[in-house]
């Protein structure tokens, strides 16, 4: 499972603080593996403990491992749906 099908699976019983890291995490991962936890803390107005809580939500063991888990995600070919795959 990506980590976006498991913050998706996982979001409706994500704190307030943790949709807010969610939001971020599902629209911009690439910034997310890149930036520090302190950085991304100031950039989205959240405490970094709250960033290490929402990395336990999604069964990950930190911030760092978030960080592994989106680079292998960037690295999985992307699933195509049955509609954009032509059967013959």
């Amino acid at each position: 499972m990506t980590v976006e099908e498991t913050i998706k699976q996982k979001y409706l019983r994500l704190s307030k603080g943790q949709k807010i890291v969610a939001q971020y995490v599902l629209s911009y991962p690439n910034l997310v593996v890149e930036s520090t936890i302190a950085k991304l803390s100031g950039r989205i107005g959240v405490s970094e403990s709250t960033i290490v809580r929402f990395c336990y939500a999604i069964d990950l063991q930190g911030f760092a491992t978030l960080q592994q888990a989106l680079k292998v995600d960037f690295e999985r070919p992307k699933k195509k749906s049955t509609s954009e795959s032509v059967l013959w």
